[in-house]
């Protein structure tokens, strides 16, 4: 059995709730904090311009 890490307080803070996340799933978005929350549990993959 492999050992899984603990999520740090940084990980825990920026996850989705299963609610909410199972509704983004859906598509179902409903306000812009619907965005906003997507936007800060995911790594950016570019980099963001100054």
């Amino acid at each position: 059995m492999s050992d899984i890490p603990e999520i740090t307080t940084e990980q825990f803070n920026q996850s989705i709730s299963s609610r909410v996340r199972k509704r983004l799933i859906d598509g179902r978005f409903e306000t812009g904090k619907d965005i906003a929350a997507l936007r800060s549990s995911t790594p950016p993959h570019y980099p963001r311009k100054p």
